[in-house]
């Protein structure tokens, strides 16, 4: 099932639209975005007793990029994006990040479902509190 396609900018994001159309995607990747950085579980309004899945990410944040808040920052992506394994979307979920020089952090979900790997980047600039899609 195809979705709309959403490209994440400083600003929010984005919708492309070629030869008059939005532009399309088949993948996992705006469930992802939306699961991790946008707070409680999109997902909830149609489900309440899902409410289980809400992303922490803004709290794990908080205060210096030390490997205790790395910790927190792959926690709180793994248990805002449980919904995936739980609903048997995928096999397996795996989320990475590591600490970069001039605080910022490298997140990776890689998303491992039966037919494929999906694999999706981010890099968040601690002092700024800004969201990069690498």
């Amino acid at each position: 099932m195809a979705d709309l396609k959403i490209t994440p900018t400083r600003d929010g994001g984005e919708i492309t639209i070629v030869n008059g159309k939005p532009e399309m995607t088949d993948g996992l990747f705006n469930a992802v975005y939306l699961s991790i950085f946008t707070g409680p579980w999109w997902g909830n309004l149609a489900t309440p007793k899902d409410e289980r899945y809400t992303s922490t990410l803004p709290q794990a944040m908080n205060g210096p990029v030390t490997v205790n808040t790395r910790n927190d920052v792959i926690e709180s992506v793994r248990s805002a994006i449980a919904w995936l394994t739980d609903s048997g979307i995928a096999d397996e979920v795996i989320v990475e990040a590591e600490i970069e020089p001039g605080g910022r952090l490298d997140l990776r979900v890689k998303i491992v479902k039966p037919e494929n790997i999906e694999t999706y980047a981010y890099a968040l600039n601690w002092n700024a509190q800004e969201v990069e899609i690498a």
